[in-house]
């Protein structure tokens, strides 16, 4: 059975199939089943880095990948109003 782990400081709410939720911890650790790491929100926390995948089952170990940050905007120039 694969488990996931929530890789951010703050509490998860995760939606699973079936209309069911698993309430995850920081830094917590839970078993899902196969089906479960179908769901579209779970999918949808896994690609952003939120949580990893990890165990039999699991379609990737990703707890040890870095996450890539996100791309910051350009700073704009200070200075002076035009009106």
């Amino acid at each position: 059975m694969p488990s996931i782990k929530n890789k951010l400081f703050q509490p998860l709410m995760i939606l699973l199939s079936g209309n069911k939720a698993l309430y995850l911890q920081p830094r917590g650790e839970a078993n899902v089943s196969t089906v479960d790491l179908g769901a579209p929100h779970l999918k949808s926390m896994i690609e952003r880095g939120s949580v990893a995948t990890m165990g039999k089952g699991a379609p990737t170990s990703d707890l040890t990948a870095p996450v890539e940050p996100q791309s910051k905007k350009p700073k704009t120039q200070g200075g002076k109003r035009h009106a």
